[in-house]
């Protein structure tokens, strides 16, 4: 059990640790584009970058849980008659 918990976990971390990199990478080399999108801050502004994942986390989180920002169920299927 615990050897599964570890594994399970290291596993995320690592793709949590390339998702990072990625997008660290990525903002880093489309800032000019990104700069003229932004007024008053800068594209690499860290705050702003933590806030901005953070939010889409917490969005993320909430539509997972069933919260306000959940998707509605889909329509139930209709039953097919037996012969």
């Amino acid at each position: 059990m615990a050897d599964r918990r570890r594994t399970v976990l290291r596993d995320g971390l690592v793709l949590v640790g390339i998702g990072l990199i990625v997008g660290g990478v990525g903002s880093l080399l489309l800032r000019q584009t990104l700069e003229s999108l932004l007024f008053g801050v800068s594209a690499t502004d860290p705050r702003v970058l933590l806030l901005v994942s953070g939010v889409l986390s917490h969005r993320r989180r909430r539509r997972r849980s069933g919260g306000r920002d959940a998707k509605p169920p889909a329509a139930p299927s209709p039953r097919v008659p037996e012969r």
